[in-house]
C-alpha cells in the first residue's frame, strides 16, 4: 500500500487499514514510509527499486485515477509499459460510486465532519468508528451518575463534534453507548482539542488502560454549554434515553 498524507485528518489511521485489509483475507499487509526523499523518486526508479525489487510484486492492482512518484508522473500509461515489459499484471479497478455520485475520502471526510453517519456508514461499507486507550479524566461524569470512558486517541484521527448513539467494542464484547466529542464547555476544563469521552450503558466495570473502539451510529445532538451539573445531567439522561431507542435498530 503506496499512501501519504500532507495534513488534515484521517478517516482511517495506518494501523486501522491494516486491520481492514487482514479481515478481508490478505495475507500480508505493508505500509512503504512515505517521505520528502520517498516521494521525490522518479516513477522508473520506484517500480525498480521497490516494486520489482524489493517486493517482487506479482502484479498490481491501483484505481483509475492513480498516479505515483515525483510530480505525479507515474501514470497508468507509465504502468501499463513497465508492468507489459516485466510481465506483471496490472489491474485497474472502476471507481466506487453511489446514485452516481464517486465515492471519495474528501466527500467522506464533510459526511464525518457534519456528524452524518448514516450517510458515512453507507458509502464506508461500516460504521465510522474510534479507538483509543481508556484513560483517567476528572471523574465529573461519575458524580454525575453516568461515568464516561475517556479515549486517548491518535492526533490525526478525524473526530466529528457532538453527541452520538453508538456501540462500544470491548475485546469482543460489544455494548450500547452515548459517547460526547467536544470540548465540554460545561465543565470549563480550558481544553482545546476535541475529547472523545463513551458512556457504557448498564456497566460499571473498571477498564482503565483499555483498547476500546466506539462506532458512531447517528448523532443525538451537537455539543453545547448548559447553565450547570444540573441541567448536564438532566440532558445526559435524555441523550441515554434517545440512544437506546436507536440502538433498537442496531442489534
Amino acid at each position: 500500500v503506496i499512501s501519504g498524507h500532507a495534513g488534515g485528518a484521517l478517516l482511517t489511521l495506518p494501523r486501522e487499514r491494516r486491520t481492514l485489509l487482514l479481515s478481508c483475507g490478505v495475507d500480508q499487509a505493508r505500509a512503504l514510509p512515505v517521505g520528502r526523499r520517498f516521494l521525490g523518486l522518479e516513477p522508473e526508479t520506484f517500480f525498480t527499486r521497490y516494486l520489482v525489487g524489493k517486493y517482487k510484486a506479482g502484479a498490481l492492482l491501483v484505481g483509475r485515477d492513480f498516479a505515483f512518484g515525483r510530480n505525479r508522473a507515474g501514470h497508468l500509461d507509465f504502468l501499463r509499459r513497465a508492468c507489459e515489459e516485466r510481465g506483471i499484471p496490472l489491474f485497474v479497478l472502476p471507481f466506487v460510486s453511489r446514485k452516481g455520485h464517486k465515492i471519495s475520502s474528501s466527500a467522506l471526510r464533510q459526511l464525518v465532519h457534519e456528524g452524518d453517519m448514516p450517510a458515512a456508514a453507507q458509502q464506508l461499507g461500516r460504521h465510522y468508528s474510534i479507538t483509543g486507550k481508556v484513560v483517567h479524566g476528572r471523574k465529573l461524569g461519575r458524580k454525575l451518575g453516568f461515568p464516561t470512558a475517556n479515549l486517548s486517541v491518535d492526533a490525526r484521527k478525524l473526530l466529528p463534534c457532538g453527541v452520538f448513539a453508538a456501540k462500544a467494542r470491548l475485546g469482543r464484547e460489544v455494548f450500547g453507548a452515548v459517547v460526547n466529542i467536544g470540548l465540554r464547555p460545561t465543565l470549563k476544563t480550558g481544553v482545546r482539542e476535541l475529547v472523545p469521552e463513551a458512556h457504557l450503558l448498564d456497566f460499571s466495570r473498571d477498564i482503565y488502560g483499555r483498547e476500546l473502539e466506539v462506532l458512531l451510529l447517528k448523532k443525538l445532538r451537537g455539543e453545547r454549554k448548559f447553565s450547570g451539573l444540573d441541567a448536564l445531567s438532566a440532558q445526559m439522561k435524555k441523550d441515554a434515553s434517545s440512544a437506546r431507542k436507536i440502538l433498537k435498530f442496531y442489534a
